[in-house]
């Protein structure tokens, strides 16, 4: 073999598995995933694709305490945007009650009366690939819940938790934002959306949450991303801002 012929072989496994594989890897996205394919991530969901444009998740570990489910169904074409809708539904209450405790992990007075709650998300998605590695997506969602029995707990003051448990209290919750992935050098790419939530009726009637990461596209089989996520709450008490990590491994089979 020839001198050329491995410093070819070196450049395809150095960069080839990556090739077209940022494409596979569609959460968050308009784009399906294909029909048979699994996904899991340490901290994401399981993800499984039924059809090339109907795909199930759920956190295995995290339904045992919140049941839930979602369907992510592809719709058509709009020149290059691609439609999706994605369909959520969940019953917080075990969780809830988990977290109406004293002492570590209660985020709730340990005599709060939490009844069944019942919440859907809506949510509608439209993608596009701008030149060939880079993908903007937009997105809108309704959340509504429906709550069942007596009620009294607080909403829990936490960021990201705080948008959840207010529509879990107002039955409506609306937010929107906007995402940019792309590859920077080979297998190392960037990640940025920004979120905005509307809480009408509550006393904090808003929150913002951006995201900045580093992603890696291993191959279609790994991938991963490492950054930090911003939140901006409008708490009943005041607006403050939160800096969390964001980070999680995901394998394909």
């Amino acid at each position: 073999m020839g001198m050329r012929r491995l410093l070819c072989l070196f450049v395809l496994l150095l960069c080839g598995p990556a090739l077209g594989a940022e494409r596979v890897w569609t959460s968050g996205t308009a784009y399906s995933m294909e029909k048979g394919r699994i996904e899991v991530g340490v901290f994401g969901p399981l993800r499984v694709g039924l059809k090339d444009d109907l795909s199930l998740e759920i956190h295995p570990i995290w339904a045992l305490l919140d049941p839930h489910v979602g369907v992510h169904k592809g719709w058509t074409q709009a020149g290059q945007w691609t439609i999706a809708t994605r369909h959520g539904l969940n019953m917080p209450t075990p969780l809830l009650r988990f977290l109406a405790r004293p002492g570590i992990g209660g985020a709730l007075a340990a005599d709060s009366v939490i009844p069944w709650i019942i919440a859907s998300d809506h949510q509608a998605l439209m993608s596009k690939t701008v030149g060939e590695h880079d993908v903007v997506t937009l997105w809108a969602q309704l959340s509504f819940a429906l709550s069942i029995g007596e009620s009294d707990y607080t909403t829990v003051h936490a960021p990201l938790a705080y948008p959840i448990t207010t529509v879990f209290q107002r039955g409506v919750g609306l937010n929107a934002g906007v995402r940019f992935d792309g590859l920077i050098w080979k297998k190392l790419g960037y990640r940025w959306a920004i979120d905005v939530w509307s809480l009408p009726g509550a006393d904090g009637d808003w929150a913002l949450e951006e995201v900045l990461a580093l992603t890696y596209i291993g191959s279609d089989r790994f991938s991963g991303h490492l950054g930090a996520t911003l939140v901006q709450t409008a708490y009943p008490y005041g607006v403050n801002w939160h800096v969390l990590p964001a980070v999680d491994l995901n394998f394909a089979f």
